[in-house]
């Protein structure tokens, strides 16, 4: 389709090829090759009278021109995809669509199951793709590369719509043959046990609980340092050390390893769990069907 002489294909390769800065990645994604995607840069390029991406060094960079109206070019990206998608019924019996989630390990353990049940019941060919909520969720989802987003409250983005799935409470877990850690663990035990903290993979030396740990207890012994709070129960077993993490997830634990589970000897405000989803996809039937399955699964967890 042409648009005052221009192909509005080469506005969704453009898309691409600012977001990457790579005529080769670009291709990758797009599932061109490179002489094609050069192709549409030059033709993009003659007809803007604009350069979109220069060579600076050994990386594409775009131009202030690009910068300028790449925004509104996403978003006219994201009303034409939302458009046609809500102009279509979605019938999950026969739908063999693809949902894009980005969310931490803490939601595939919790949640996912749950939601893969009624996925497979009610739309066996849908398939879900949950991809790593620490690869910078808040750019792709802002260029609508993603269906839905579960984060916490801390990090929404206040422009698109969301919902409160559930607060999470925050304890301590030990391993129960651990003699030097009763249930309910005190404050002394607490500091005197080695710890294990899920680190801050941005930051060197940084863990995600310093600054609400610190003013209870300073220079704590740390362990060990692991990746994520999925590692936190595996690594304590059979040690003197204890871990903190949310409730939902250790209550998961303590049902397959020999966990104990208990209050912390301290106040730590509890985690708010929020499931969101881009504007412009707000009237998405198959969108708004996977939201209701998440939802329903977070209400199934908390009764349970």
């Amino acid at each position: 389709m042409r648009f005052h002489g221009l192909d509005l294909n080469l506005l969704h390769v453009m898309d691409i090829l600012l977001q990457e800065q790579s005529v080769s990645t670009a291709a990758n994604k797009l599932g061109l090759s490179q002489a094609a995607v050069s192709n549409s840069l030059s033709r993009l390029r003659q007809y803007f009278n604009d350069e979109i991406l220069v060579q600076t060094g050994r990386k594409m960079v775009p131009t202030p021109f690009a910068e300028q109206i790449i925004g509104s070019i996403r978003d006219s990206l994201s009303n034409i995809r939302s458009t046609i998608t809500a102009s279509a019924e979605f019938i999950p019996g026969e739908s063999s669509r693809r949902f894009t989630i980005y969310a931490s390990d803490y939601f595939t353990q919790s949640l996912l199951p749950r939601v893969l049940t009624r996925v497979a019941m009610d739309a066996p060919s849908v398939s879900l793709v949950i991809v790593d909520i620490s690869l910078s969720p808040t750019e792709h989802f802002a260029q609508n590369d993603v269906d839905l987003m579960l984060v916490d409250s801390q990090y929404i983005l206040p422009q698109h719509p969301s919902v409160v799935l559930f607060d999470d409470n925050f304890v301590c877990v030990s391993w129960k043959g651990n003699p030097a850690i009763a249930t309910p663990i005190s404050l002394e035990q607490y500091k005197d046990a080695g710890h294990v903290v899920v680190g801050v993979a941005e930051a060197h030396n940084a863990y995600w609980d310093s600054q609400l740990t610190e003013k209870h207890v300073k220079n704590r012994r740390i362990a060990a340092v692991v990746p994520s709070f999925v590692s936190v129960p595996i690594c304590i077993v059979g040690t003197p050390f204890c871990g903190i993490m949310h409730e939902r997830l250790a209550t998961f634990y303590a049902t397959i390893l020999p966990l104990n589970i208990s209050p912390l000897p301290f106040k730590i405000p509890p985690i708010t769990e929020i499931l969101q989803w881009h504007k412009s996809c707000d009237g998405d039937p198959g969108i708004a069907w996977l939201r209701g399955m998440i939802v329903e699964a977070a209400n199934f967890t908390l009764a349970a």
